[in-house]
């Protein structure tokens, strides 16, 4: 029976994991998908993906504001190098969300592509 129980427990961790490492040419969300700036507003202002929200990883409410999205929903996250998303991936993933992605090298490797960046 303990053996049974490990492999559930397991098997629910490999499900829960769903963070997935895009590079810029494979980071591409779609209408319906949600897209998270987890970057300061003053680094939003400076520049940011176009369609991106921006919710500051650094907030103290930011896992309230997480808790808020859709859970259905995939959701693309990215920061200024990459470091944050990771980060906010977690808390995505502890808050129970299965489809979640994150810009490797963020903003800074989307740029360095030569991809589109949105100024306000």
């Amino acid at each position: 029976m303990k053996k049974l129980f490990f492999f559930f427990c397991f098997i629910g961790i490999a499900v829960n994991a769903q963070t997935k490492s895009l590079s810029s040419n494979e980071f591409n969300p779609k209408k319906g998908d949600l897209l998270i700036d987890v970057r300061t507003p003053e680094e939003f202002k400076e520049g940011h993906l176009p369609n991106a929200i921006n919710i500051n990883y650094f907030d103290s409410n930011f896992a309230e504001k997480i808790n808020r999205l859709p859970m259905n929903k995939k959701v693309y996250l990215y920061c200024k190098t990459g470091i944050r998303s990771e980060k906010a991936a977690k808390v995505l993933e502890k808050a129970g969300f299965t489809k979640t992605y994150v810009l490797e090298g963020g903003i800074l490797a989307w740029k360095a592509a030569g991809k589109t960046i949105k100024t306000n």
